[in-house]
């Protein structure tokens, strides 16, 4: 590594000696001003891009239980809140609900990811405890990964969050901004639907 010195634009000439990391990604050292070290982690937006992808491996059987069980029991959306760095920031969330504990436990099980909530008896006495299972950003990315081939009445809502660009932490982009805007909308307008096309 070529550790040259950055000067700065200072009248007096000072030097600002570089600062080396290692990315998480390659494992490559690269160098940054002291000012960057906070907002550098990885030495390039491919290496960013590629440590945001996050994947799990199920066995077929197993994706395709699940991916039968999102299709019935399961919600495919994407969360929206005002942003600091942007108008919105989306979140892409996988949602499951059943009566019964053991089958949304089950899920968390086989994929390691998400968590499971609820069970709190509802105030009308005929009604049944109801539980969650839900993953958020990559969580839900990768289950979604794993069981799309399976999917059929999700598999619509599915592609939408799995084709949303994602938007690097430290840097505000109006396209990828927008495009998340209307796959917001997309899926809105699915959800609301209450169904979606099976192909």
């Amino acid at each position: 590594i070529d550790f040259h010195l950055w000067y700065n634009s200072t009248k007096d000439g000072g030097v600002i000696m570089p600062v080396p990391m290692i990315c998480p990604t390659c494992r490559l050292t690269f160098i940054v001003k002291p000012s960057h070290v906070v907002k550098r982690r990885f030495c390039s937006r491919q290496c960013e891009k590629k440590a945001m992808t996050k994947t799990i491996t199920l066995a077929k059987t197993d994706a395709a239980w699940l991916a039968g069980f999102i299709d019935g029991e399961g919600t495919v959306t994407l969360g929206k809140r005002v942003g600091i760095r942007a108008p919105y920031s989306f979140t892409p969330i996988l949602l499951a609900v059943n009566t019964k504990e053991e089958a949304v436990q089950h899920i968390k099980a086989l994929t390691g990811l998400g968590i499971v909530y609820g069970g709190k008896q509802p105030a009308n006495p005929n009604w049944n405890a109801v539980y969650r299972f839900q993953a958020i950003r990559q969580d839900a990315l990768a289950i979604l990964r794993a069981i799309r081939p399976y999917l059929l009445l999700k598999r619509e809502p599915a592609d939408i969050l799995l084709s949303m660009p994602i938007m690097e932490r430290s840097i505000f982009d109006k396209a990828i901004h927008d495009a998340q805007f209307r796959c917001w909308e997309q899926l809105r307008t699915l959800n609301h639907r209450g169904r979606s096309r099976l192909f």
